[in-house]
Order: structure tokens, then C-alpha cells, then sequence
């Protein structure tokens, strides 16, 4: 008994962080929204393998995904709260920053088929830490423990929702995990932002189409490498790009409806081909799933503006930098 309860002492003292010095609304940079707002900074991966990174970083990805579908709720885009990945912040810094109340940090860790997640929720303003969990169980259980995560934060920052929101905001369907596993590494690929990437997570994305057919997000993925081919200058034919990739699109889209950035590519690819009153409807789209997706609405402003709606535009930018306000948005 002694032995376990010095045990738990020591994890207990470990675990929990010490008192951070809150953040003040004074010094924040943008105004703090008039709802609940947090900002998810990457999970850090404490796995013996950095290879795994893609793993801490795909957890973190759909905490956000997840959060960021409720429009009471106003959630940092990934690519602002990925500016702070493997950088010593302070908590206080990033609310006064980001101008947010709410943080969430965690750390994933992969031993064999079993997994450890730790996480923490901090109320900035306070510098209270409202909530802390570690959670070990099997890797097959992950898609599960991500929502579980996600539902658990809503909680505790008092974010009630009914049984048609929760269904709504967790993942729609679980996915093969070697083909989950592919998609987190096309996806790095993707944001590396070249050819060589493009063309690794064109082949994932084949991968991935052939080991679960039924899984959107593979032609999601391929439809984004054959749109940046167009923006690399590698398309012979833009006309048929864009038509391939719509396609592709479309195809994602019947497999999963509440993919908010498959229509937000979407949009933008009927705007290269002029379909403006298509783009609108998909960008229209993309963000009545997910109202934080500055990515849904950066494409949709793009479009305005290419039809000459310039003040329907920038007011949408607006939001969108106010969801991503250290970089401009990302591709995916």
C-alpha cells in the first residue's frame, strides 16, 4: 500500500503543471471573442520515435476539427496554434497572442499497440488548470479517445450540447488505421508545400483509395495533389486538372458529407473554372459545417473577389485572420 501510494504521489506531482501566471485581456492582441474561446497547441509526441510525430500531430488536428464544427465555440485555426510547435511558450503568452481564454496541451506516446495520452486544459485568464487527464489504452482505440477528448473539453469550458451536435462533431466514420496512418503522412507531405511532397501524397493517396475504398479523405487527398499541380506549373491541360480534380472531389463528398475542407477546395476549384455560382454554394457550404474553418473562408472570399465583390470578400478575410492571426491559412 505504501509502494502505491508514493507511486501515485510522484505520477500526481509530474503530472500536474505548476501555477501559470494569467494572461490579461489588456495585453492581448485581438479582442477576446464574446464566446468560449481556446486554442489547441500540438500534442507533443514523447514516443522513443520521432517518426511518430505525424501521429501527436493527426490527434491534435482532429481535437481541432472537432471543436471547431460548433459555431458556439470559437476555435484558432491549426495553422496559428502550429507556429508554437516545438518552441518553449508559456501559456499566458499564447492566449495574450491568439487572444483566446481557453488552452489545451497534451502529449501522445506509442509503445507497440498501446497508447498514452496526457492532457490539460488551462483557463488563461485565471491561470487556473481547469482539468487533466492521462489516458492509456490500445492504438485501434484512438479515433474514439479523440472524441472522448473532445467532449470532454466542451465540458468543461460549459459548452452544453444536444445529442444531434454531439453526433455532429465527432469523426463520421472510423477509418481502416493503416489507411488512417497514410493519410496523416500525405497530409505532411501536402504541407510541405513542393513538388516532391505533391508527388509523395499523390502515391498515399492511390494507397489509400486501394486499402479502403470508402474512405473519403483518399480522394480528398489526390483531388488536393491534382490541383497543386496546376499551382506547380505541372499541368498540361488545366482545364482537365480542374475537371479531374472536381471529380475527385465530388466523389469525397458523396462518401462523407461533413468534410468542411473538401468544400472548401471545392470552391476554389469551381472558381478557377468560373462556376461562380457553384464555388459560392460549396464555400457557403464549408462553412456552415465548420464556422471556424479560416481555411473555408479564405477560399469563399478568394471567389468573391474574383467575381468583383470585394466587400463580401474582405469582410470574410477578416474572419478568417481573426481565426489565424500569427500566419495566412494553410492548404489543408
Amino acid at each position: 500500500l505504501i509502494v502505491v501510494t508514493v507511486a501515485f504521489v510522484i505520477w500526481h506531482f509530474n503530472f500536474r503543471s505548476p501555477p501559470i501566471e494569467p494572461a490579461s485581456v489588456e495585453k492581448m492582441t485581438l479582442p477576446l471573442p464574446d464566446k468560449p474561446s481556446i486554442a489547441v497547441l500540438p500534442f507533443k509526441n514523447m514516443s522513443n520515435d520521432p517518426g511518430k510525430e505525424y501521429l501527436s500531430d493527426g490527434i491534435t488536428d482532429q481535437i481541432i476539427t472537432s471543436l471547431s464544427k460548433l459555431p458556439r465555440l470559437f476555435v484558432i485555426s491549426r495553422t496559428s496554434t502550429f507556429s508554437y510547435k516545438n518552441k518553449p511558450v508559456k501559456v499566458q503568452k499564447v492566449a495574450e497572442e491568439l487572444g483566446v481564454r481557453y488552452v489545451l496541451e497534451g502529449s501522445f506516446q506509442q509503445s507497440g499497440d498501446k497508447i498514452r495520452i496526457t492532457t490539460q486544459l488551462i483557463d488563461a485568464l485565471t491561470g487556473r488548470h481547469m482539468w487533466a487527464q492521462r489516458y492509456d489504452r490500445k492504438y485501434e482505440d484512438i479515433f474514439a479517445l479523440q472524441n472522448e477528448i473532445a467532449m470532454k473539453v466542451l465540458t468543461e469550458i460549459g459548452v452544453k450540447l444536444t445529442a444531434g451536435e454531439v453526433m455532429y462533431s465527432i469523426a463520421s466514420r472510423t477509418p481502416n488505421l493503416e489507411a488512417y496512418e497514410k493519410m496523416l503522412v500525405a497530409t505532411t507531405n501536402l504541407r510541405a508545400f513542393n513538388i516532391e511532397g505533391n508527388n509523395k501524397a499523390r502515391r498515399l493517396a492511390e494507397e489509400i483509395i486501394a486499402i479502403d475504398p470508402e474512405y473519403s479523405i483518399g480522394y480528398h487527398i489526390m483531388a488536393i495533389t491534382k490541383f497543386m499541380d496546376f499551382y506547380f506549373g505541372k499541368s498540361k491541360s488545366p482545364p482537365k486538372t480542374f475537371a479531374q480534380a472536381t471529380e475527385l472531389l465530388k466523389k469525397a463528398i458523396d462518401l462523407d458529407e461533413t468534410n468542411s475542407s473538401t468544400y472548401a477546395i471545392l470552391c476554389h476549384v469551381l472558381g478557377l473554372q468560373r462556376r461562380y455560382d457553384e464555388a459560392i454554394a460549396a464555400g457557403k457550404k464549408a462553412i456552415e459545417i465548420n464556422p471556424n474553418s479560416d481555411f473555408a473562408l479564405m477560399w469563399l472570399s478568394t471567389v468573391l473577389e474574383w467575381m468583383g465583390k470585394s466587400e463580401e470578400a474582405i469582410e470574410l478575410s477578416k474572419r478568417a485572420m481573426r481565426l489565424c492571426p500569427t500566419l495566412l491559412p494553410g492548404i489543408t
